[in-house]
């Protein structure tokens, strides 16, 4: 394993990425006016200053990007290598239980469409090279694979309040949120730290359900002799992305806890992903979040793995 490992590039199509939003914490008048009365029950501390980047922001952290940054990035680069890290999607691929499976069928084929005789233009005495085509329809959660959580992914109490207040009771259509969309993500470049945690463990996989706790992601960072600072993206290697596509073993995984989510969001880093359908440790150990209650960190914008990337997600 070498001592120091780093990845630079456009993060679009990292496994399991949720975008963190700022490191100081609001005031509790601020943001009772903006998630309602009886938030601490269901989002306890962990509040973003939401507030830092405007009442109207929809993509958090992401607004310290700059072309400064970004040319900062650029030049970490050596070799050009590119890494894929996405997996395949297809009707066998695990999903995270409560989202519907993705599901692709023919729509039209090379033989229906001749047959069917409702292509004008691909007639025999018109198309003497005899042209035909295929396409396909997709039907799935674009929770499903490789992709990126928006801003409003993960709402929480009555209210159903997410990152600065976005409400899926006044900005959920049918077709789509209205705000906090991951239309509104723009095409992100920054650098990256890749954290095999399951080496440092001395471990192929981590066991399913290990939190992954600030402890260990800071021994992780010395075995490795690297550190992370402001705008840094995160990956961690979980090895549970050797499962794919096992369905009871991929959607199962380890993860952080909401500490370590937590010290990382104090530490600067604007987005963090893991190779698990799941960001976060799953279940969540001993039914504890922020507060006692079953709901998973308050989080912006994710990535997660497979290559589907959604607009309205």
């Amino acid at each position: 394993m070498t001592k120091k490992r780093s990845m630079v590039g456009c993060l679009v199509i990292v496994v399991a990425l949720i975008f963190v939003t700022t490191s100081v914490y609001g005031g509790a008048r601020e943001v009772r006016e903006r998630y309602g009365p009886g938030y601490e029950k269901w989002i306890g501390t962990l509040i973003p200053e939401e507030f830092e980047f405007g009442p109207e922001d929809e993509v958090g952290r992401l607004n310290w990007m700059n072309p400064a940054s970004v040319l900062e990035a650029v030049r970490l680069v050596k070799k050009g290598k590119v890494y894929d890290l996405a997996f395949t999607v297809d009707r066998y691929s695990p999903n995270w239980p409560g989202h519907p499976p993705f599901e692709m069928i023919t729509f039209r084929s090379p033989f229906g469409e001749h047959n069917q005789g409702d292509q004008g233009w691909m007639a025999a005495e018109r198309n003497a090279a005899g042209i035909c085509f295929a396409s396909e329809a997709t039907i799935h959660c674009q929770h499903t694979g490789t992709h990126i959580d928006n801003i409003a992914h993960v709402v929480f109490g009555p209210n159903a309040c997410g990152y600065n207040g976005i409400s899926l009771h006044k900005d959920l259509g049918d077709f789509g949120l209205l705000k906090g969309g991951s239309e509104t993500v723009p095409p992100i470049v920054c650098r990256g730290i890749m954290l095999d945690m399951a080496a440092y463990k001395g471990m192929q996989c981590l066991a399913a359900g290990y939190e992954i706790t600030v402890d260990d992601l800071k021994g992780c960072m010395r075995k490795q002799g690297v550190s992370i600072k402001k705008g840094d993206c995160v990956l961690m290697r979980t090895g549970n992305g050797q499962n794919w596509p096992d369905k009871k073993k991929s959607t199962i995984g380890p993860g952080p806890g909401w500490k370590a989510v937590k010290w990382m969001m104090d530490n600067g880093v604007m987005l963090a992903g893991t190779d698990t359908v799941a960001y976060e440790v799953q279940p969540t150990p001993n039914n504890m979040g922020p507060v006692v209650t079953k709901l998973r960190p308050l989080r912006s914008p994710s990535i997660q793995a497979g290559p589907s990337k959604g607009s309205s997600r």
